[in-house]
């Protein structure tokens, strides 16, 4: 309870035991109360302060785990109240379900500056779990599987471009039902991280995700995959390890042989939600031989197209600005918002690696900038580089030309070659062409070759 910042509570609150906790604007934790203290049994010295943005993997102790929770979702921040449920992971190994209620706090200007996250009901008292090696790495496993539903909840989806407006609108209809789709787009576009959110906002959240790279496996080892899928699949399976979605990565590239043996085996894994992402519409992958129409039609019997980050206006921005602050949270640097003339290149950017190539540049360009304002000079030499490149002119291209244009070309060069062979020697050059003399004379004379 030592070092707790009191002077910025009510003591009322201060010495509640009720459950609950408090996030600032910059989503901080203000304040642990000693009821989350006693539920938790994790001291409020260890939470106060953390930052409770959603972590990236594995990144962080089990303590910015528990502040990870209480993040607020994007609709509390815009002034509403909202019911949620998570588990949270007890210091002694404990998984600990309860529902929450979080409502916003106005400053005199109108803005949210707090949020309160108050536990209304907890699960049935589990027992602590002994601290073996499996039930540490049990609890630690629930607590990752709380996080990836956070990461991929329904906020996490960053987009406010009317062009994406498609887009999430497909998202919120297969939220809400378990048929097979395909996301389709460029490289680096966000195609795995889609199919994830829908997976963690939809019915099956509770169940596993499993995502299979078809383009690095081959058919034997995607066999091996999903053959273990199936097993999973069947009803003595627990929920925890119950997979309900299997994504299939880069499926243009799955090996037919495994397709067939997929389509013959549908009825096993019925119980398991198919997803894949690819580069091209299945359409156009059966046109090209790379799949079987029947497996096309398994699969994507609805699909997501992604636009190009280029093609998404304001969502450049939007993006940068939630990079800049997960590479705080994650490197502990000093960048907080983006220039005018930095903002500015990025629009204008072209992006061929889309989102990846976005996250990539505003990384390195945070650990460059020394000051609260990333500018030009921080940006990376590679997306300087690039920026140049998309300003140069086009380099100039030959005039079209009609082939019997190039027919004449060809035909006067070889003339001319020969009539030099043979000296001039008219006769000579006929024979060698195969020509009369009197055709190689009309050809001569309509080429501008003959002489005066």
């Amino acid at each position: 309870m030592n070092g707790r910042r009191r002077n910025l509570l009510d003591p009322i609150l201060v010495d509640s035991s009720s459950c609950l906790c408090i996030v600032d604007a910059r989503c901080r934790i203000r304040f642990f109360s000693p009821g989350m203290e006693a539920w938790t049994g994790w001291p409020a010295d260890q939470i106060e302060g953390l930052s409770c943005d959603a972590l990236d993997g594995d990144a962080g102790s089990p303590a910015d785990l528990v502040a990870a929770v209480f993040r607020p979702a994007a609709a509390v921040w815009q002034g509403q109240t909202t019911f949620w449920t998570a588990v949270i992971p007890g210091q002694d190994g404990r998984r600990l379900q309860a529902e929450f209620c979080s409502f916003p706090l106005s400053g005199p200007g109108g803005q949210v500056e707090r949020v309160v996250s108050v536990r209304l009901s907890a699960g049935p008292d589990q027992a602590p779990l002994d601290r073996s090696i499996a039930q540490r790495l049990h609890a630690e496993i629930a607590a990752l599987r709380a996080d990836f539903r956070r990461r991929h909840g329904p906020d996490q989806f960053l987009s406010a471009d009317v062009s994406m407006e498609p887009v999430r609108q497909l998202m919120d209809l297969l939220k809400n039902s378990r048929c097979s789709f395909t996301v389709v787009g460029e490289s680096g576009t966000g195609r795995q991280h889609l199919a994830e959110c829908v997976h963690a906002g939809g019915t099956d959240a509770e169940s596993a995700c499993v995502s299979v790279d078809c383009e690095l496996l081959s058919a034997e080892e995607l066999y091996d995959v999903i053959r273990e899928l199936r097993h999973l699949s069947a009803e003595h399976a627990g929920a925890h390890e119950h997979p309900g979605m299997l994504l299939l990565l880069h499926v243009d590239r799955l090996p037919r042989e495994v397709q067939q043996w997929l389509l013959e085996h549908t009825d096993e894994c019925r119980s398991i939600r198919l997803a894949a992402t690819g580069s091209e519409v299945p359409d156009v992958t059966v046109r090209d031989g790379w799949m079987l129409p029947e497996f096309s039609r398994l699969i994507a019997p609805l699909h997501v197209l992604l636009p190009r980050l280029h093609d998404r206006g304001e969502d450049v921005l939007l993006l940068a600005h939630a990079f800049i602050q997960r590479n705080r949270r994650l490197r502990d640097t000093s960048a907080q918002e983006l220039s005018a003339e930095t903002a500015r290149l990025l629009l204008d950017y072209q992006w061929p690696g889309n989102v990846r190539e976005l996250q990539q540049v505003i990384f390195e360009a945070c650990d460059a900038c020394s000051t609260s304002v990333v500018q030009p000079d921080d940006l990376p030499f590679a997306f300087r580089s690039g920026m140049q490149a998309q300003t140069l002119p086009a380099a100039p291209t030959a005039p079209v030309r009609s082939l019997d244009d190039l027919l004449r070309d060809v035909e006067r060069r070889i003339l001319s070659a020969t009539l030099s062979a043979c000296g001039n020697n008219k006769a000579e050059t006929a024979r060698r062409l195969g020509l009369t003399r009197p055709s190689l004379y009309r050809r001569l004379k309509s080429l501008g070759l003959d002489a005066p």
